[in-house]
């Protein structure tokens, strides 16, 4: 079975939720599906991609044995309505694009 994982946040950025998704696709995978994780470059929780990121805007990696495929995302330490809709909607528009 092939199963993608679309979400914003995941390793190496840290956070539950970041480690309960990678931990579902180690498990997935390990029962056979074929996994592929869609998700933005790390930035969380700073707000700025992290430096071994920063060439490129999409890039593929393997974590784990898990295929990762990250794509760009518009980032902003601005707290405001338009800044956080930029970057929720740059997330969904690039991975749409990919």
């Amino acid at each position: 079975m092939k199963i993608l994982i679309l979400t914003q946040y995941y390793p190496p950025e840290i956070g539950a939720p970041q480690n309960r998704l990678h931990e579902l696709a180690i498990r997935l995978k390990d029962k056979g599906s074929e996994i592929e994780v869609l998700t933005a470059l790390p930035n969380y929780p700073k707000m700025e991609i992290h430096e071994k990121y920063k060439k490129g805007k999409n890039r593929v990696e393997y974590i784990d044995e898990v295929k990762v495929l990250r794509s760009w995302i518009y980032i902003s330490k601005s707290k405001s309505i338009i800044s956080r809709l930029l970057n929720y909607f740059s997330f969904v528009w690039s991975s749409y694009r990919r």
